[in-house]
């Protein structure tokens, strides 16, 4: 990770390398990215600077986690918050916990970005244009963010 390889990812995941159809539509929502190695490190994932680095490397040579992200878990939600530069810390009194605040316009760009890459592979796997608007307004729910598009006809 520190030497930000992403030969072994790309070698099977570029988009050169992915199959079409039912087989990549298969793929869909099935990644789950982790990092290890750090355990020691008393900062969260996010602010390793190890870590960013690589998820922005990451996220700039292959812009498809949209598409491939299970939105389960969080691992779309580190490679984001890797990915933004706007971070701040925030510990509400009388809470023992911090809280990471977004700065919702940086992500609204982030989340922009993303929405070419994961058309394409959505088209690629043979979606209709309204699995790819559920898929769309799924992302915008991951961030909790609201999606008043209409659905197509």
């Amino acid at each position: 990770m520190e030497a930000g390889n992403l030969a072994p990812l790309l070698r099977r995941f570029a988009p050169d390398k992915l199959p079409k159809g039912k087989e990549l539509a298969a793929m869909i929502s099935t990644f789950h990215f982790a990092v290890d190695g750090w355990d020691d490190d008393p900062h969260e994932v996010y602010a390793i600077a190890a870590v960013r680095k690589f998820y922005q490397k990451l996220h700039r040579e292959w812009p498809y986690a949209f598409f491939f992200c299970d939105l389960r878990g969080e691992s779309l939600m580190m490679l984001t918050m890797c990915c933004l530069d706007n971070l701040e810390g925030q510990t509400k009194a009388g809470e023992a916990l911090s809280q990471v605040q977004i700065d919702p316009r940086e992500l609204l760009q982030f989340i922009m970005k993303g929405w070419a890459p994961m058309n394409e592979m959505c088209e690629r796997a043979g979606f209709t244009e309204r699995a790819i608007y559920d898929g769309s307004k799924a992302i915008m729910g991951y961030y909790h963010l609201p999606f008043d598009v209409p659905p197509p006809r």
